[in-house]
């Protein structure tokens, strides 16, 4: 947060004071340095931070920058795939019977299992790949469960869940913040 201090005024030409050089005290000018070399890099993480890629890409930029741009390899490379793109338009799918299509379309999440990579932190959760692949095998597991009716909800809630190993106290607990929030507890 800025601070503002409505008694200080910008104008009143304390606004930018440079600092003045001592030669004859070198800590003081090695600080005096230091201190040069912070405010540039801050005001540098600033204008980072502020930076509008798509105001630059569309306002800023010059035709020279455009023109060095283009001439990476990485700019290249991104042509050459864009050529790959396949495009779908609204001429494409027009005739298609979409309720027949994802009859025959799998479901990605459900029939690939889990590309276990040994992660160890994915996208800084602390989850690593083994829970992940833990979490999906519990998801294809309910899936699967849920296909099927009937089926008795709390006996499948104790078999997926492994409450047998808790508490009651830790099930009334986990009853009561499923009411709080207004969820199912059956």
């Amino acid at each position: 947060a800025d601070y503002e201090d409505e008694e200080w005024d910008e104008d009143e030409g304390n606004s930018n004071i440079p600092l003045m050089d001592d030669p004859d005290d070198p800590d003081y000018m090695a600080q005096k340095q230091l201190v040069e070399e912070t405010v540039a890099r801050r005001e540098r993480l600033k204008q980072d931070k502020e930076f509008d890629a798509l105001d630059f890409f569309m306002n800023r930029m010059t035709k020279e920058m455009s023109e060095a741009i283009e001439s990476t390899d990485y700019f290249k490379e991104a042509q050459k795939l864009e050529k790959d793109l396949i495009v779908i338009n609204e001429d494409d799918v027009k005739d298609l019977d979409l309720e027949k299509a994802m009859e025959t379309t799998p479901d990605l999440m459900w029939d690939d299992p889990y590309e276990n990579e040994g992660k160890t932190d994915i996208l800084n959760t602390g989850l690593s790949d083994d829970d992940m692949e833990r979490m999906d095998n519990a998801y294809k597991r309910v899936q699967k469960a849920l296909s099927k009716e009937p089926w008795n909800k709390v006996d499948y809630k104790v078999e997926i869940t492994d409450f047998d190993s808790l508490s009651n106290q830790t099930i009334e607990e986990m009853d009561a913040c499923l009411d709080e929030i207004q969820g199912s507890s059956y």
